[in-house]
């Protein structure tokens, strides 16, 4: 196991600045995207098409593996829309902090 772990770092440390620069404001930002699209659309299509369902998946709709993750704001209202949203920028900053402490490559094999 220490061996693995100091291949890992040392691959984080090769690869620091490859991999997706930001990934959690894209990811506030899909989120609010994915809940004005369900506002539009009451019959919950692009949700239907995001959410994560095993069994579609082993039918081979294999986004839904990554796209679960835009659909954190659907359903929310009222209150637990405004706490949904001050939980979205708290991921925000502390994802913020992590990938400028450990790297892009490290943050973004951690949310993965």
């Amino acid at each position: 196991m220490k061996d693995l772990r100091k291949r890992f770092d040392r691959f984080c440390l090769k690869n620091r600045d490859k991999g997706i620069p930001n990934l959690m404001l894209v990811i506030g930002i899909g989120n609010l995207i994915v809940y004005a699209l369900t506002l539009i659309d009451p019959s919950y299509v692009v949700y239907s098409l995001l959410s994560f369902n095993a069994s579609k998946v082993l039918h081979g709709q294999v986004w839904r593996l990554f796209t679960y993750v835009f659909t954190y704001l659907t359903g929310a209202s009222g209150v637990y829309l405004f706490l949904a949203l001050v939980s979205l920028y708290f991921y925000y900053q502390m994802g913020r902090i992590l990938e400028r402490y450990w790297g892009r490559c490290r943050f973004d094999l951690y949310y993965l």
